[in-house]
């Protein structure tokens, strides 16, 4: 892996270059000092109403807020016609020349299947990428309705995704600990679902003094 680079939700599958202040922290993470601003950026995406519940989730979990730009479709030079996808590390950077000046990070999404290089592989298909840290992350519900038992299970997987990818763009790497929701997936969706919607104590206490820092 490469800690400041960028990171995958396995991210999938690995890095390419260009991912309360009381004694007790609630799993939900506090509000930050300072108001972080998060953008929303649909790309060919799974739709308004998905996104809308995301930012409140982005709210709900971080404390930061967060806001959908205008739709718009995925930039013809990420595409990659040999596999018929997008690639991954093209797409953070073209979030980065897109993001809004006051808006702190974005986050691109999209139905679309996307890849990046890891390792020995050159094109890996993933569920998301992030620059850690950085200012983009990008993520794919491609793969994450695979085996969905319901609506309410594929949302809650998108969830994760995001909020994984983001947490590696304000600089929290993979974790060790089991069912955190920083924990590698290793390339599989049963890791995603055994995940649980928040973060074990050492993330959230590093939560804790990103936010004390901004």
């Amino acid at each position: 892996m490469i800690c400041c680079g960028v990171l995958f939700y396995a991210c999938s599958q690995s890095p390419v270059k260009p991912e309360a202040t009381q004694k007790q922290i609630p799993s939900r993470a506090v509000a930050a000092e300072k108001e972080i601003k998060v953008a929303i950026l649909s790309m060919d995406g799974p739709g308004k109403e998905l996104c809308d519940l995301l930012a409140a989730e982005i709210r709900k979990f971080y404390g930061f807020k967060a806001d959908l730009l205008k739709e718009t479709n995925l930039p013809r030079s990420a595409y990659y016609p040999a596999r018929k996808r997008y690639r991954a590390d093209t797409l953070l950077n073209y979030l980065l020349g897109v993001r809004p000046a006051n808006y702190d990070y974005i986050i691109g999404i999209t139905d679309k299947d996307i890849s990046c290089t890891n390792g020995i592989y050159e094109d890996w298909g993933v569920f998301g990428l992030g620059f850690m840290p950085g200012r983009s992350c990008v993520i794919s519900t491609f793969r994450l309705k695979k085996n969905m038992k319901s609506e309410e299970h594929f949302r809650e997987r998108v969830y994760k995704v995001v909020l994984h990818e983001l947490g590696h763009n304000i600089g929290l790497d993979h974790c060790p600990s089991t069912n955190c929701l920083m924990e590698d997936a290793g390339g599989t969706i049963k890791t995603v679902d055994a995940e649980k919607l928040e973060v074990c104590d050492d993330c959230k206490e590093k939560l804790r003094k990103f936010k004390e820092n901004q």
